[in-house]
């Protein structure tokens, strides 16, 4: 009996290093594994994404390019690594995109001409920087292995990030600010905003709330507060585009006012689908919080011998019909609804964990169907 043939992962994020030069306290990544990707693993990692590609292509007629972020640990603790993947993609014919997350300290002036040379080839590049907020709400939590704050040195290197796109404003379309709110930062959510947006000159802005903290009711009407003031600064500046959406398109997540309508929920990510996570040991994984909470038992493959599909279905072939928040009868379609989370604080893909985290997600809700009423009374 021949199967059908399933979606193969071509994004993925590659932890090209384990190793991290900051200690932030919220962090999941518990145990520093201080490992970094060899080269050959790095090559057997493109291997398998190209093997992907061709599969994809033969049997769903998909021509996505492969889309590669370099996460860890930190990334640019492996300049080496980064720049030998980046030259082999090249010598590849098929279309590759390149993005980083990066914690912002370590970017060198070798590192920042590499990747704009790359960038100047026609070459698709991304960075995320994560900034928690302002200097003293940011130190509270990012620091490094000594115990101190990670703020300034991430602000001396902003110019060289933005560099990497050229002398105009380019970099507004490839550089966003990754903010983890806990319940100290969200109460300077919006003077955190005003600082990434008009200090940093930052155009795309996502604050999330962390699923990690312990978040109360009086936090909710605290981030309906600040979500609020930030909704308001972006009508303000679509006013004064003479109501351009653009503005609107930048902050996350007030940016799926833009978004159709939907009455019904979705997969909340592709991780085990058409997204997976390799290790810097050549291993697979759903995603890469799956491989921190778990590394034994949440193993679904290797870069040599490919994904195990008997120990991935659970990940492929679950209905977002079948989570709880679905049966429940809520109508916050395509919230941010974490599979690794709901694990995490549950035992199950499926369950959610309901709470002040979900009110969070309906006060969201309430502002992104106001702003889509404003916009569609213009």
């Amino acid at each position: 009996m021949n199967k059908e043939p399933k979606l193969k992962p071509t994004s993925a994020s590659i932890l090209i290093s384990e190793a991290c030069n900051l200690r932030c306290t919220y962090c999941f990544e518990t145990e520093k594994k201080n490992k970094v990707m060899s080269n050959e693993v790095i090559s057997q990692t493109l291997n398998f994404l190209v093997d992907n590609y061709k599969h994809n292509l033969k049997y769903f007629g998909d021509e996505n390019p492969i889309g590669i972020t370099m996460f860890g640990g930190e990334p640019f603790m492996n300049t080496k690594g980064i720049k030998f993947m980046m030259s082999e993609s090249e010598k590849i014919d098929i279309p590759f995109t390149f993005g980083f997350v990066t914690n912002g300290t370590l970017i060198s002036d070798d590192m920042v001409d590499f990747l704009r040379a790359y960038n100047n080839r026609g070459n698709f590049l991304s960075i995320q920087l994560s900034i928690d907020g302002l200097k003293d709400d940011h130190d509270y939590y990012r620091i490094d292995i000594n115990g101190k704050g990670s703020f300034d040195s991430i602000m001396k290197n902003i110019p060289k990030f933005k560099k990497i796109f050229g002398d105009g404003d380019e970099y507004k379309n490839r550089i966003s600010v990754h903010s983890s709110l806990n319940r100290k930062t969200m109460e300077n959510m919006y003077e955190s905003y005003l600082f990434f947006k008009y200090e940093l000159d930052m155009a795309y802005i996502w604050n999330m709330p962390i699923h990690q903290e312990k978040w109360t009711e009086e936090d909710v009407i605290k981030y309906d507060e600040q979500l609020k003031l930030i909704a308001a600064d972006e009508l303000k500046e679509r006013e004064l585009k003479n109501n351009d959406n653009s503005a609107l398109r930048e902050y996350s997540p007030l940016d799926k006012c833009l978004m159709p309508c939907t009455t019904r929920f979705e997969k909340p990510c592709g991780a085990g689908f058409n997204y997976c996570t390799v290790t810097a040991d050549g291993n697979i994984y759903p995603c890469h919080q799956f491989y921190f909470t778990d590394e034994d038992g949440l193993k679904t493959g290797d870069v040599w011998n490919g994904i195990d599909e008997v120990k991935n279905s659970i990940f492929y072939d679950y209905s977002p019909k079948d989570m709880n928040c679905s049966k429940l009868g809520c109508t916050n379609y395509n919230c941010y609804r974490c599979i690794a989370e709901n694990y995490i604080a549950t035992g199950t893909l499926l369950n959610c964990e309901l709470g002040p985290r979900c009110k969070m997600t309906t006060s969201e809700k309430n502002i992104i169907n106001k702003l889509k009423r404003i916009i569609e009374n213009d």
